[in-house]
């Protein structure tokens, strides 16, 4: 019974990721801070989104484990989960 739990956790993980990564826009979100970490205005500014939809979609990510965030003074930088912080 154990191991079905741990499948089944697995496969909502999956299904997170994929929902995470079934939108164009946030694609280029993960190419870009893929380059290097950035803030939701830089990534507006990249993409050509508002700050409230590249907000949106970076909590997806987010969600999804798949970025991660750090708050400096009253900036948010947003950088691939997994990698040590650049700054």
């Amino acid at each position: 019974m154990e191991q079905r739990l741990v499948k089944d956790r697995l496969f909502s993980l999956w299904a997170e990721v994929g929902k995470a990564i079934s939108s164009p826009k946030r694609f280029q979100l993960l190419d870009l801070i893929a380059q290097g970490e950035r803030t939701v205005e830089e990534l507006a500014h990249e993409t050509g989104l508002t700050i409230n939809n590249t907000s949106s979609h970076l909590s997806v990510l987010t969600a999804a484990r798949l970025i991660k965030k750090r708050k400096e003074a009253q900036s948010v930088y947003h950088q691939l989960a997994g990698q040590r912080w650049s700054r």
